[in-house]
């Protein structure tokens, strides 16, 4: 997997988060966008058409992304569309690091080496806290009205 030859980096990318996830007992599962037909739009329209191509009720995004999601309006296209939207809920886990204070959202290789594979899936799930609906996310932020 890591031998195989690649000229670009999204691959790359898949075939090292693959490698690391499946050794850390992940089985991730990858759906390249250019592989999917008729997807349009930008944005949240693009990522509700590929809800919509893979057959989702659902989407989890990071908190981050709320700024673009919603920019139009409370739940932006997924709202519009039927698609739950839910924000990661994610309280970063403190493990070994091997200089200094610890530092959080570090890279997955800053765990391995201060962890081992061993202990890296436990740790990280342990961060995992129950999704927010987009409606309560609002709500935290003070944004109900907007």
């Amino acid at each position: 997997m890591l031998n195989a030859p690649v000229t670009n980096l999204g691959p790359f990318n898949i075939n090292i988060i693959t490698a690391i996830a499946t050794k850390i007992g992940i089985q991730p599962e990858f759906t390249r966008s250019a592989n999917l037909k008729n997807l349009e739009g930008e944005k949240d329209a693009r990522l509700v058409k590929m809800c919509e191509i893979k057959g989702c009720s659902r989407y989890l995004s990071p908190q981050g992304s709320a700024v673009y999601l919603e920019e139009e309006s409370p739940g932006g296209a997924f709202a519009k569309n039927h698609i739950e939207l839910y924000y990661h809920n994610y309280q970063h886990p403190i493990y070994n690091q091997l200089y200094g204070e610890f530092l959080p959202n570090m890279s997955i290789i800053d765990l391995l080496f201060g962890e081992g594979f061993g202990k890296a899936r436990q740790i990280i799930r342990s961060g995992r806290k129950s999704p927010i609906h987009y409606l309560d996310f609002r709500k935290a932020r003070g944004l109900e009205g907007s």
